[in-house]
């Protein structure tokens, strides 16, 4: 028969994890997302507004979970555009010259709305902390560096239309162009691996295959069609959604190229 001692050493930790459990469905109920500090750094968790109630003087001005975080995906969306759209008007080239905040606000504002929604919803961010946090924001504005960065590295000033491809491309922009292929792979593949792991690949394909059916199969077939960057940005970034920190690094980066492309040139539609 065991002790006193041994029962108390195997009846410490299950008590910690029904702790822990029932912690983190209370912040769920409440919040909208659990807390899962084991598996969360301390950069991803601290947000810099509240997922909870926003509330002045005791007044309630926006419920939290859903509507909070939403509220505050949409706001970093339309600041970094517009810093983002700002900082390159003084650029002389590889822009829209003709993009200005206004006419973002103007023309696209309501497309952008309906693009955060999708992505919000179909990417499961109201399981997620709000974006206002240094891991989000900083892939995403890391993302933009790269990318803005490439304008000033002669080999990177390619496009990659099949011409541009055979007859200008140097060595380094075919390693380059390598290397991002491989790391997209894999990427794609620890997603996989993932959801056969989680045992639900066969939805994670369902949603794939609708996304593809929605938003290229009508276009796809049109000589006019256009694979911005805006839209391939948008469109995968929002299947990567596992709660595991390299798919919402993932998933960030991807968000970062949708605020890149509809900063710099607009979001301009898939068949332009």
């Amino acid at each position: 028969m065991p002790g006193l001692d041994e029962i108390e050493e195997l009846r410490t930790p299950l008590l910690e994890e029904r702790d822990f459990v029932a912690a983190s469905v209370q912040d769920t109920l409440s919040n909208g997302s659990p807390i899962r500090e084991r598996e969360h750094c301390w950069f991803e968790l601290k947000t810099l507004l509240p997922d909870s109630d926003w509330e002045i003087n005791g007044t309630v001005i926006l419920n939290g979970g859903i509507p909070a975080k939403l509220t505050k995906l949409i706001a970093f969306t339309f600041l970094a555009i517009f810093w983002l759209n700002w900082l390159v008007s003084h650029r002389e080239n590889h822009r829209d010259d003709d993009l200005s905040i206004g006419k973002i606000w103007k023309f696209e504002g309501g497309v952008i709305v309906r693009d955060v929604v999708v992505f919000f919803l179909v990417g499961r961010m109201w399981k997620m902390r709000g974006v206002d946090n240094f891991a989000w924001a900083g892939i995403v504005l890391g993302c933009n560096a790269v990318l803005e960065a490439q304008h000033y590295v002669s080999w990177l000033r390619h496009s990659s239309t099949l011409w541009d491809i055979h007859c200008t491309w140097e060595w380094q922009t075919w390693a380059y162009a390598v290397i991002c292929c491989a790391a997209s792979i894999a990427v794609a593949a620890m997603h996989i691996i993932q959801a056969c792991k989680e045992r639900n690949i066969v939805m994670k394909t369902f949603e794939i295959s609708l996304s593809i059916v929605f938003f290229l199969v009508p276009v796809i077939p049109s000589p006019y069609f256009h694979f911005h960057h805006w839209f391939a940005g948008w469109l995968f970034g929002m299947h990567a959604n596992f709660d595991r920190w390299w798919s919402r690094a993932a998933m960030a980066w991807c968000y970062g190229l949708y605020i890149n492309g509809v900063a710099v040139y607009g979001r301009d539609p898939v068949l332009t």
